[in-house]
């Protein structure tokens, strides 16, 4: 419901050819929530690893606001620290404006769709 959300109320990257293709799966070790494979535009969201409903949302914002970005040609680029990355700072910052809408908007129909 979050990237569905994120879908109607942020929108999609219209440089890519296709939608973004979710992929909502168990974790494989690492601590990470979620990723994004700018190369196949792919939203990995790794549901077990995140502590509660709050941080799942968070994350399918974050890794959102990524296919949103021009991660094939900025993201590599950066020498860096990971949480100074501009695009990664931008991701952080959607985090912190839409989770608590998002979490407002589909609280309650959790279990309906």
């Amino acid at each position: 419901m979050a990237l569905r959300w994120c879908k109607r109320h942020l929108g999609v990257n219209k440089r890519k050819k296709f939608e973004p293709i979710w992929n909502i799966v168990k974790g494989y070790g690492d601590n990470d929530c979620g990723a994004y494979d700018a190369d196949d535009n792919e939203i990995w969201i790794y549901w077990d690893q995140c502590e509660n409903v709050r941080e799942l949302i968070a994350t399918c914002i974050h890794e959102w606001t990524h296919q949103l970005q021009p991660c094939r040609s900025k993201y590599k680029k950066w020498k860096g620290s990971y949480n100074k990355h501009p695009l990664e700072v931008e991701a952080y910052a959607a985090e912190a404006l839409y989770t608590s809408p998002c979490w407002k908007d589909i609280k309650g129909k959790e279990n309906r769709s």
